[in-house]
């Protein structure tokens, strides 16, 4: 079973002297945790927990696509999308972190789902 923490938050510019230098959240970012869990269809169909996190998230990457917190796979490491707003300049983001549960072979399973190269 694969378990996650997803992050909602929102961010505005940072700037000095006039310049852009980083995002800064609004408020609390709304939390929400996330289970994935194969139904017995999914298992006739040998759909994995992790198949299904994976779908999950990349039906909701936002447009600056999914980066994960390191180019090789290590236990916990988390994935991260935005957006940007281009009239205010603020910043949707969103992360899933894994929950300490999911065991580290189908965390390594769901990083090789979403790194892998089509």
């Amino acid at each position: 079973m694969v378990k996650l923490i997803q992050y909602k938050s929102e961010a505005e510019p940072v700037e000095d002297n006039g310049e852009l230098i980083d995002f800064a959240t609004i408020g609390e970012p709304d939390r929400e945790e996330l289970t994935f869990e194969p139904d017995e269809f999914d298992k006739e169909e040998r759909v994995s927990s992790a198949k299904l996190a994976a779908k999950y998230i990349k039906d909701n990457t936002l447009e600056q696509g999914l980066h994960p917190s390191a180019s090789f796979f290590h236990p916990n490491m988390w994935f991260e999308t935005y957006e940007h707003d281009i009239c205010d300049y603020t910043k949707s983001i969103t992360t899933w972190h894994y929950d300490p549960s999911t065991p580290e072979e189908e965390q390594k399973e769901l990083y090789e789902l979403l790194t892998k190269r089509n």
